[in-house]
């Protein structure tokens, strides 16, 4: 799911970088992050059940992305809108279905 929220961020939106962030004791998400190529980007705190609790920042530009590029992932737009803002409403990016 990251991986297709990464390819519509730089290929659907022209994103130059995404962020994403992790409880630091939430070795799954951190590793996913890891894994797709995001870098550290510092420490912060959230609060998590009402208590203070550490997260690990993650950053990741266009061109750090470009190598790790999955290409069956394929964008489509179906009514392309915007809304007031000017954002893109209505479009998916999902996995090609190949033989």
């Amino acid at each position: 799911m990251r991986e297709a929220a990464l390819h519509l961020s730089f290929d659907g939106f022209g994103a130059a970088e995404a962020a994403s962030d992790a409880f630091l004791d939430n070795a799954g998400s951190n590793r996913v992050s890891e894994t797709l190529g995001y870098e550290r980007n510092g420490t912060d705190w959230d609060t998590r059940r009402g208590e203070p609790a550490r997260i690990q920042r993650w950053r990741i530009t266009r061109e750090q992305w470009l190598p790790r590029r999955r290409d069956d992932v394929a964008l489509r737009c179906r009514g392309l809108s915007t809304d007031l803002s000017g954002n893109i409403l209505n479009c998916r990016a999902r996995r090609s279905r190949r033989l």
